[in-house]
């Protein structure tokens, strides 16, 4: 049975990770020119890993304080990120998973709300995040400029 596991932000398991969510993210959004570079995550960032039934890394997500993103943001309120599945497992729950658990986190943490950004190239994560009843919101940090972005938010 699929599972996650909370994890440092140092384990050797998240870079493999992001190296591939990164590529898919430049297909997807057309970059050429490498890696956008990304507000660093907070200090205070808890991770998640997703294994699969053999007990391999599928997948990963963070949940960080909302005010590291958004100056002056409520502290009730938490930032999902990072979320990625590869290709290979997406269709067999890890992503449903992986968004129950960062919840259990948020709640865990003492947040009443989180937040998210994604873009309009990533149909299956706005479909799943709207499956489970996230809202979305106004375009909010590092890419609210850009069109393409949508943000949710889900009540805890």
């Amino acid at each position: 049975m699929p599972s996650t596991l909370p994890v440092d932000a140092d384990d050797p398991r998240i870079p493999p990770l992001m190296s591939a969510y990164w590529a898919e993210m430049a297909q997807r959004y057309g970059e050429t020119e490498g890696e956008t570079p990304l507000l660093a995550l907070h200090e205070h960032t808890r991770w998640l890993i997703v294994q699969d039934d053999a007990g391999s890394v599928v997948g990963c997500g963070a949940v960080q304080p909302l005010a590291s993103t958004v100056k002056d943001a409520p502290p009730h309120i938490g930032e999902v990120k990072r979320v990625y599945v590869i290709p290979e497992a997406r269709g067999h729950g890890h992503s449903r998973l992986l968004m129950a658990h960062l919840v259990q986190v948020a709640r865990s943490a003492g947040y009443r709300a989180l937040w998210l950004d994604t873009g309009t190239p990533q149909h299956e994560a706005i479909a799943l995040y709207e499956r489970l009843g996230w809202r979305q919101i106004e375009r909010y940090g590092q890419f609210a400029h850009d069109e393409r972005t949508l943000c949710y938010a889900f009540d805890l």
